[in-house]
Order: structure tokens, then C-alpha cells, then sequence
């Protein structure tokens, strides 16, 4: 009950976008770690997500190469 959640900015009210977060948690369960939130603001990495943003609902580039370095690439 500390927060609140949104799935459709709609019905947003202060709230943070749930698929954003379980996205960022995902990253945590396969070896990322959080990201300087000045120098990658657009990455789901970062420590931080405002209220009412659903921009972090994908892997910006940044994330990709994390995922990359840690398990290589085809």
C-alpha cells in the first residue's frame, strides 16, 4: 500500500507504471545493476522513475549492452 500503481496512463493519479518497474526488477534477476540516472536517464536501469511515466516500458540500448556483456551475444 505504499504505492500506488497505473497500467494505462488514464488512470494515473501520482502513481508509477507497473510494467516499467517489474521490467526494471527483471533486470535486477538477470545481474543488472542500477546506472548513473544523470548520464542514462532513458535507461530502465536507472535508481529512479517518476510518477506517471510509461517511458521505460522497453530496453533502451544502454540495457541491451549490459545484458550483452554479461551473457554475450548471438
Amino acid at each position: 500500500t505504499q504505492y500506488k500503481f497505473f497500467t494505462t496512463t488514464a488512470n494515473c493519479n501520482n502513481a508509477y507504471d507497473l510494467q516499467s518497474v517489474v521490467l526494471h526488477e527483471r533486470g535486477h534477476s538477470l545481474g543488472l545493476n542500477h546506472v548513473s540516472q544523470s548520464a542514462n536517464a532513458s535507461a530502465v536501469m536507472t535508481p529512479a522513475l517518476s510518477t506517471c511515466s510509461a517511458g521505460k516500458r522497453s530496453l533502451g540500448l544502454g540495457d541491451y549492452q549490459g545484458l550483452a556483456a554479461l551473457y554475450g551475444t548471438r
